[in-house]
């Protein structure tokens, strides 16, 4: 190479064909072999496809339960409503009392407002 070339800021010398120590130790924790690298990649491959499966199963599982909860809480509704009407004036005290304490429910009389 000459002086001019050199100095020139487009021009290099060209890159020395052995490696140094340093080097060498940076490129071993840094490179890894094909097949590794194509090992992990399949593996992430894999774990976002399980994780992806799951939620989609699990969105799609979502809509059924809210309907059959939803369905239960109806029936719930128009069994006691039934019941009350159709009891008597006496049984009636002592079925909201039951309904109340075994079951949980609690009744509230609707009023206009």
């Amino acid at each position: 190479m000459t002086e001019e070339q050199a100095t020139l800021p487009g021009v290099s010398s060209p890159m020395p064909l052995e490696a140094t120590a340093g080097d060498s130790k940076a490129r071993s924790w840094v490179a890894l072999s094909l097949f590794w690298r194509t090992f992990f990649l399949l593996a992430l491959l894999l774990i976002g496809s399980i994780l992806a499966w799951l939620q989609t199963l699990r969105a799609l599982e979502f809509e059924p339960r809210a309907i059959q909860t939803a369905q239960q809480i109806a029936s719930l509704v128009n069994l006691s409503r039934a019941a009350l009407i159709h009891s008597d004036a006496i049984a009636r005290v002592s079925l909201v009392k039951t309904m109340k304490e075994q079951e949980g429910v609690r009744i509230v009389p609707r009023e206009p407002g």
